[in-house]
């Protein structure tokens, strides 16, 4: 119907990945360091997303620091991931926690 074509327009305009792709070259260039993450049982946004995303930042020259998939979890669960104790048992979690320490650290900001 015609209301499902509309819907699926309205994804793509709004999709991350298209809306990165309309960037100027000086926009790009005002991008902060990015880190990607990913749930790997993600049903919402196909996981070969991330990898695409990534690549067209990186053209595009962003700086792209790492990106890390989340073994255990789907697209609606990064909430609980704000509690270092949930997941733990997830690697993608322990190298996402890793990687934003490494991050804070980089730039002198601190864990509140």
């Amino acid at each position: 119907s015609s209301g499902e074509g509309h819907v699926a327009r309205g994804l793509v305009r709004n999709s991350p990945l298209h809306v990165a792709s309309l960037l100027t070259p000086e926009e790009v260039k005002r991008l902060p360091p990015m880190l990607l993450v990913h749930g790997v049982f993600d049903t919402t946004v196909p996981p070969g997303q991330m990898a695409a995303m990534r690549s067209l930042l990186m053209t595009r020259g962003a700086e792209v620091v790492d990106a890390v998939w989340l073994t255990t979890l789907d697209h609606a669960a990064f909430k609980p991931l704000m509690l270092p104790h949930h997941h733990e048992d997830d690697p993608g979690v322990r190298a996402l926690w890793r990687r934003l320490g490494e991050m804070a650290n980089a730039t002198g900001l601190t864990a509140a």
